[in-house]
């Protein structure tokens, strides 16, 4: 199972689109971690036949959004699904780590910092996808395979606006 992971779209849904047009026939999973819902509101719209998750960002305010945490298993994998801004991500992954142990989670998504992370905690992998706006004409993203009840890879990708190329983010923890 492929998944591609979105945070921090800001209203910019021509990078998505273009990822997800990349991508197209590979993808099991699409997954907004929050600011902006109106974003992944037309990606869903766009792309109707790929499944999708949302969670609400610190930014989604005035729209509704039915979950600001997601739990859930795919592929036997125990996911744990979240913007951040409530765990204090910007401070470090304490807080965020916590819930992650107490969940019992393999895989912890979250946004909300606009900086790149992937990053092992004891069995869990955290990562963070970056800002899908982009920053400095690079956008970043994520995509994950899972199967079989483990993480076959996670990589943090570069989708570069000025050419439409994506290349794998290195020097990651």
């Amino acid at each position: 199972m492929k998944i591609l992971v979105f945070s921090d779209s800001h209203l910019n849904t021509s990078n998505m689109t273009s990822i997800i047009n990349h991508y197209k026939g590979e993808i099991s999973l699409i997954v907004h971690l929050g600011d902006m819902y109106s974003d992944f509101e037309k990606i869903k719209i766009a792309f109707p036949n790929v499944p999708t998750v949302a969670v609400k960002g610190n930014n989604d305010f005035f729209e509704v959004v039915p979950e600001s945490e997601v739990f859930s298993t795919f592929a036997g994998v125990k996911c744990f699904f979240t913007h951040g801004h409530r765990y204090n991500v910007k401070g470090g992954l304490a807080g965020i780590s916590v819930r992650a142990r107490a969940l019992n989670a393999d895989l912890v998504l979250f946004g909300h910092t606009h900086l790149p992370l992937k990053e092992t905690r004891g069995k869990t992998l955290f990562i963070n996808p970056g800002t899908v706006g982009t920053n400095y004409g690079k956008a970043t993203f994520a995509l994950i395979e899972l199967d079989n009840s483990s993480v076959v890879f996670a990589d943090i990708m570069s989708f570069d606006t000025t050419d439409n190329s994506i290349d794998v983010l290195r020097n990651l923890k």
